[in-house]
């Protein structure tokens, strides 16, 4: 009986991931294909995903495949109920001629039960060359024409090299002058408990509105360095000087919640991907972080800490 029990949970809980896995997926289309050699084509990617999956696009170069990438558009993100479509547009072209294939690329699903990987669907397009008339005779190739010179044909490229030249004296004098920088280290008072200082620092990044002025690397690199610091003085283990993998492994020695485990994953994995990759987070993305970075410290504040608030709390209230 016990056995059947157990059964119909696994088989409940894995139907429950599996139809979210259904619901996730990922198309990749062209706007057009019908192109000629050097003209530009758009590669669309739609992403549809549940609010509670966080989607990490693969990281696109200069090329996919033969083709160039000339320019990639920021995401646009569109809420339906319950589910999240993500849009972005690759723009592309080639010089040369033939059938170029899309092949099918991975997107990483992280979710708190699991992370797996979504595929898009493989896409060809032709590059065709123009047609030759060879019923018409071949002509000669025209000779230069002879123009004559004229001072004022070449007025505003003096204009623009006098400005370049200022603006070249201005930047070295500027730099001659100005002191060096000390690189941001974070700091801590060690009379100031280390779930209060963090909490502090988390509303002072906050109020700055960093990502909210397209800083996003500035901020997933002070949230995530406040996180460190707050676990390196709580669980008394070098966390500033460890790798994400490092800090998730101490950290699940110390805690059994799967949620804040969870959570933190996905900190960690967000800030490495803006750092390292030049991802550009969601809004979602953003506030999320900031909530889960003040519940993992609210939620790993030491008893005796929260015994000694709340003493002192009732003892200013007595005061008053």
């Amino acid at each position: 009986m016990m056995r059947k029990i157990i059964f119909i949970i696994l088989f409940v809980i894995l139907g429950i991931y599996q139809s979210y896995a259904q619901n996730s997926y990922v198309k990749v289309s062209f706007d057009t294909n019908k192109v000629l050699i050097g003209d530009q084509v758009n590669l669309i990617f739609e992403i549809n995903s549940k609010k509670k999956i966080q989607i990490v696009n693969p990281i696109i170069t200069d090329s996919i495949g033969k083709l160039i990438v000339v320019s990639k558009s920021k995401i646009d993100t569109l809420i339906k109920e319950n589910d999240i479509v993500y849009k972005q547009k690759i723009l592309l072209t080639s010089f040369d001629s033939g059938y170029f294939q899309i092949p099918s690329m991975q997107f990483l699903a992280i979710d708190k039960l699991d992370t797996s990987f979504l595929n898009s669907n493989p896409l060809g397009i032709n590059f065709s060359t123009l047609a030759i008339d060879t019923t018409k005779p071949i002509k000669d190739i025209k000779p230069p024409l002879e123009i004559s010179f004229n001072i004022l044909d070449y007025i505003w490229y003096i204009i623009a090299g006098l400005l370049l030249i200022t603006v070249i004296l201005f930047v070295i004098r500027y730099l001659k002058n100005r002191k060096p920088t000390e690189k941001v280290i974070p700091r801590f008072d060690p009379k100031i408990p280390a779930h209060i200082q963090a909490l502090n620092d988390l509303k002072q990044l906050e109020s700055e509105k960093l990502w909210q002025n397209a800083y996003f690397k500035e901020y997933h690199s002070r949230l995530t360095d406040i996180l460190r610091l707050y676990l390196e003085r709580r669980f008394n283990f070098l966390a500033m000087e460890s790798t994400t993998t490092e800090i998730l492994d101490e950290f699940a020695k110390v805690i059994s919640s799967r949620d804040l485990l969870s959570n933190l994953k996905i900190i960690l994995n967000i800030a490495d991907m803006v750092k390292f990759a030049k991802q550009i987070p969601t809004p979602e993305d953003n506030i999320k972080t900031m909530e889960w970075a003040r519940q993992i410290v609210e939620s790993t504040i030491p008893i005796d800490a929260e015994d000694k608030e709340i003493s002192q709390t009732n003892q200013n209230s007595k005061n008053d």
